[in-house]
């Protein structure tokens, strides 16, 4: 069964035209079969490629997903102060 290159129903083998659509089909195209598999060869290769895409932009990240955030700033703020501390006691001297 081959499929027409306009429309796309379905053409018996040796029609001339398309019941379809009544596209003129004189040059038929006898690789129709090798043309399906090279197609379907292409989209398994497109849905592999995907599929490892998908794989490694989904592996883990080195900072956990509950990772708390907020000790940062406080970490910065300490270590100021204590920078601030030191530098006071040190001039007051």
């Amino acid at each position: 069964m081959n499929f027409c290159p306009d429309c796309g129903g379905k053409v018996e083998k040796n029609s001339v035209y398309c019941p379809t659509c009544g596209y003129a089909l004189n040059t038929i195209i006898q690789g129709d079969a090798e043309k399906d598999k090279k197609i379907r060869d292409l989209e398994q290769k497109v849905a592999h490629l995907e599929r490892s895409l998908e794989s490694k932009s989904g592996r883990k990240s080195p900072i956990p997903q509950n990772f708390p955030f907020w000790i940062i700033p406080v970490t910065v703020i300490a270590f100021f102060g204590m920078f601030a501390l030191i530098i006071f006691i040190v001039l007051s001297r």
